[in-house]
């Protein structure tokens, strides 16, 4: 199933928020997070993380967001490739080669805090 899923996402006091994609229950799906960062590292990033046996980070990188600012994500899967964008910038774009999830629904993620989201979007992929 292939599919785009849009949503504003307004971390407040969170570990970690975002947006699931092809979720098969509560730990498989891929998924876009804003995460605060470790205690080690200190800074806020951005990760496309497949959850399936535990977590495993597909990507990263360091991104700057606050608590109370909202941001846009999509996350997109066409087959085994996801494409992530925060903003409108596209962040991520990785292919899963290793028993990659094909299908299942939207979700929206909060790890330790709570989060705000007004509207949810989901439409075929480009």
């Amino acid at each position: 199933m292939d599919y785009r899923a849009r949503a504003d996402v307004t971390p407040r006091f969170v570990k970690a928020a975002g947006i699931a994609v092809r979720v098969q229950g509560m730990r498989r799906y891929y998924a876009l997070l804003l995460d605060r960062g470790s205690a080690d590292a200190g800074r806020p990033q951005a990760r496309l993380i497949k959850a399936l046996d535990g977590d495993k980070a597909l990507a990263e990188t360091d991104f700057s967001w606050s608590f109370g600012t909202t941001c846009n994500l999509s996350l997109e899967t066409v087959g085994n490739r996801l494409r992530a964008q925060i903003d409108g910038q596209v962040l991520f774009e990785v292919k899963d080669e290793e028993r990659p999830l094909t299908g299942g629904g939207v979700a929206l993620v909060c790890e330790e805090g709570r989060t705000a989201t007004h509207a949810v979007r989901v439409q075929p992929a480009d």
